[in-house]
């Protein structure tokens, strides 16, 4: 990659704040704050490759006879612990891009709203995760690029917008001006990342992966497999007496196609995930979705105006949160200081949230009305 002199490279950054900020303005009031480009500020630019590693330690304070606890999903770790860092990949949710494959054996799935309505997923696979396939992979936008970096995740993408390369471009020379290896972007088209196509999907939407290849590629390209952070505590289930005895969760992204809706049971403490009204379904192994907990981020989200319909939404700061399991909600907020930290999920007294084990499921959505829920009197 051509090297660039740090003060042409600081004036190209401040040209596209500039230009964002003239964008955002044009948007919606209630999005006014909504930062597309990514400023200095929210890197902690004292961040080392030592900081990353920094789980590893946390993941085994959690431990019980038989090894320690994933610290993204709460589940047992059969491998080295030193292994710990997730793969982040850009899953589709066009309805041509459906049914996905691996969706229900990631560890936890962030759902995020994209040009012209459609959602996309980040799915994050932690250790002992490794689904033969997962698709199809779409391409990036800058939100999403902070969701996978905020997990210092391997970043597996399809392409992305001119944004999210500057965003992936600009995390990955702070890093690397800072002692550590860089954000790890395994993209399909600037890499030789193993992805391969199906031809059973239409179109750009035919890219698929390999997770366990994915990650023996990094290895062989000296990308690091130690470190990882999660934004995730955990407990145990509660007890069948404690469970609440219903509960159904809508997050409605944009329209009717891209309903996602959890259907709580509470024999299996377990929510059952359906997307435009039917089972949704992963087409690797024929089962059901299953979530264990539902995370809801209430935050900025506008149409940037741009001749594509790019989307904007804030990732820093706080915002209020809404937590489903054992059937009950909690309310609460997020928080997030800076990219290169995880988020912060936290209950009204400002106490850390302990979810169950299992797949967690975050949606982003714009406001309170977005979201539907039994346990909320809805």
């Amino acid at each position: 990659m051509m090297r660039i002199s740090k003060t042409l490279k600081k004036a190209v950054l401040t040209i596209f704040i500039l230009f964002t900020a003239i964008t955002l303005i044009s948007c919606s009031k209630g999005a006014s704050e909504v930062v597309e480009i990514i400023p200095e500020e929210d890197i902690s630019t004292t961040a080392t490759e030592s900081e990353t590693t920094a789980i590893t330690e946390t993941a085994t304070e959690e431990t019980e006879i038989g090894g320690p606890y994933s610290p993204y999903d709460g589940l047992k770790v059969d491998s080295d612990i030193s292994s710990l860092r997730p793969l982040a990949v850009m899953v589709d949710n066009d309805p041509a891009a459906r049914p996905q494959k691996g969706l229900s054996q990631a560890s936890c799935v962030y759902e995020i709203v994209d040009e012209g309505g459609v959602t996309r997923f980040v799915a994050i696979f932690g250790p002992n995760i490794d689904p033969p396939v997962v698709g199809p992979v779409r391409s990036a936008r800058p939100y999403y690029v902070e969701v996978a970096f905020s997990f210092d995740a391997l970043y597996a993408h399809h392409g992305g917008s001119d944004q999210a390369f500057e965003a992936i471009d600009y995390l990955n020379s702070i890093l690397s001006s800072n002692g550590g290896t860089g954000f790890p972007d395994l993209d399909q088209i600037r890499t030789s990342a193993p992805f391969w196509r199906d031809p059973a999907y239409p179109g750009w939407r035919d890219a698929f992966l390999d997770t366990l290849k994915t990650k023996e590629f990094a290895k062989k390209n000296n990308i690091s497999l130690g470190g990882g952070k999660s934004p995730f505590k955990f407990k145990d289930d509660a007890l069948e007496g404690e469970r609440a005895s219903a509960d159904t969760v809508v997050l409605n992204f944009s329209s009717k196609t891209y309903e996602a809706k959890f259907v709580y049971d509470p024999s299996t403490n377990s929510y059952a995930k359906f997307l435009a009204g039917s089972p949704h379904v992963d087409a690797a192994n024929n089962q059901q979705v299953m979530a264990k907990n539902i995370i809801v981020q209430i935050t900025d989200i506008a149409n940037t105006g741009d001749e594509k319909g790019h989307m904007a939404v804030r990732t820093i700061g706080e915002g209020k949160a809404f937590f489903f399991f054992d059937g009950k909600v909690v309310e609460g907020i997020w928080k997030h200081d800076s990219l290169d930290t995880p988020f912060l999920y936290l209950d009204s007294n400002g106490n850390p949230i302990k979810l169950n084990r299992g797949l967690t499921w975050v949606g982003f959505l714009p406001n309170e009305d977005s979201l539907s829920a039994t346990s909320l009197g809805d």
